[in-house]
């Protein structure tokens, strides 16, 4: 018989077109988002079910934001932990992908202002330190008297400096 030209078919490059057709007929009959989010409010599995729909896309999200694989599937695994321990507070008027989505936007904002601070603090200790290399390194030629008072200066100006 030919082919119906209205049938809709996906082919995946890896399997062969006679496992594409068997892949289809053992799908599980799908079950809307709506009674699926609120199944999931008591059901782990339910729950289950919505990280497989939504794990790819919110992976790919983040990953573009961060371009860094180990992170993307850190801020991936804190959006769902969020949205598992969120669900009962989720409003069914609102599309559960674009709740989620808001989840994952707001850990993206959160982890670079994280990293913005860890480099600040990073820079200002790699300041520090050389401000410290440049005051304490000693000469071939000085004393312990010269190394005290190099030491009493730097106390002084480390102490109007943290007092601007």
């Amino acid at each position: 018989m030919p082919p119906d030209p209205t049938e809709v078919k996906i082919l995946d490059i890896d399997m062969p077109e006679s496992a594409v057709h068997a892949k289809a007929s053992e799908s599980a009959p799908v079950v809307s988002e709506a009674r699926l989010v609120e199944r999931a409010r008591s059901d782990a599995e339910a729950f289950g079910q919505l990280f497989e729909r939504h794990y790819d896309t919110i992976l790919n999200y983040t990953y573009r934001c961060t371009l860094n694989v180990a992170v993307a599937e850190d801020l991936t695994s804190s959006t769902f932990f969020k949205a598992l321990r969120g669900l009962p507070k989720f409003r069914p008027h609102v599309p559960f992908s674009a709740w989620l989505y808001r989840i994952a936007v707001n850990e993206v904002r959160m982890h670079w202002r994280a990293e913005s601070r860890r480099r600040t603090a990073s820079a200002a200790r790699a300041r520090q330190g050389d401000l410290e290399r440049t005051y304490f390194e000693q000469g071939p030629n000085e004393c312990a008297e010269d190394d005290l008072a190099r030491r009493q200066a730097y106390a002084r100006l480390h102490g109007a400096v943290s007092q601007l």
